[in-house]
């Protein structure tokens, strides 16, 4: 087996000490500083691991991921429809030898990469950061408090909107908006129309006016029913290429659950691909 490489969290190793000892046992790991073309990164942990990751590549291209989604929400999980499963070190000698590969660039805005979806106002505030006290003690509840919250006070957004270098969209009032080419964030809230995951040269847009509360709710229930075509003109969508906001003030964000905050943000594919093990 060619060599790999264990990213996860001291938490999560505690977690799964038993599976962590017997990898550990049977394969002389590596570290991420010993990361090489030649590397199989194992990687333990959920959306805020999987930035951790994206963001510690030093520009390396194809590498294989065998994503082992153990974390709070797990929402990219869901656009690969990774299933439930106990990791077992049978389970990833099978997944290697025997499982096909998704290759899936990365999202990258500003200077930073994400691989899922980046989410900003409104639903922004809606999760806190992986060392959050609420959070540990709650899990998945605390987004249902937080969303709460931001549905009955949420702050509005005036925002410039630049998309394929032409397409301008000038002080748009905005609650809250997505860019993504995965298909779920904040524990499993669809934050698109799309029915499959943006893989190729496009990701998606979609944004939620801040003209009518009323019309804002509906539109966000058809999103999450698959209901493209009962979307209002209250609610922005489409795909692009490459899109540029610039706020009126720092606009909150969220690159696959991590904070991010900015006046101007531009968000295109990269060009790094990696390569997830499909099971």
């Amino acid at each position: 087996m060619k060599e790999l490489i264990l990213c996860a969290s001291e938490s999560q190793k505690d977690n799964y000490s038993n599976f962590v000892e017997e990898l550990q046992m049977k394969y002389a790991l590596k570290g991420m500083d010993e990361l090489s073309d030649q590397s199989t990164i194992i990687l333990l942990g959920g959306d805020g691991s999987l930035n951790y990751l994206v963001n510690h590549l030093n520009n390396k291209n194809n590498l294989n991921i065998l994503y082992l989604p153990t974390g709070t929400a797990n929402d990219f999980a869901k656009s690969l429809n990774r299933k439930d499963f106990v990791p077992t070190v049978k389970l990833i000698e099978e997944v290697i030898k025997n499982c096909p590969k998704i290759e899936i660039p990365l999202m990258k805005c500003n200077d930073k990469y994400f691989i899922n979806v980046a989410t900003g106002g409104a639903p922004a505030l809606v999760t806190s950061d992986g060392e959050n006290l609420l959070k540990k003690l709650t899990g998945k509840f605390e987004y249902h408090l937080k969303g709460l919250e931001q549905v009955l006070s949420p702050e509005v957004f005036e925002v410039d909107i630049s998309h394929n270098d032409k397409n301008i969209l000038k002080a748009q009032n905005l609650y809250g908006l997505a860019i993504a080419q995965g298909l779920y964030a904040g524990g499993g809230a669809k934050v698109t129309p799309h029915t499959t995951p943006l893989f190729k040269d496009h990701f998606s847009f979609t944004a939620v006016k801040a003209d009518h509360m009323t019309q804002a709710l509906s539109d966000l229930i058809e999103i999450q029913k698959n209901n493209q075509q009962d979307i209002s003109e209250n609610t922005l969508s489409f795909t692009t290429k490459r899109i540029t906001l610039k706020g009126n003030k720092k606009i909150p964000f969220k690159l696959d659950g991590e904070p991010y905050s900015q006046k101007e943000f531009t968000f295109e594919k990269s060009s790094i691909k990696l390569n997830f093990y499909h099971f």
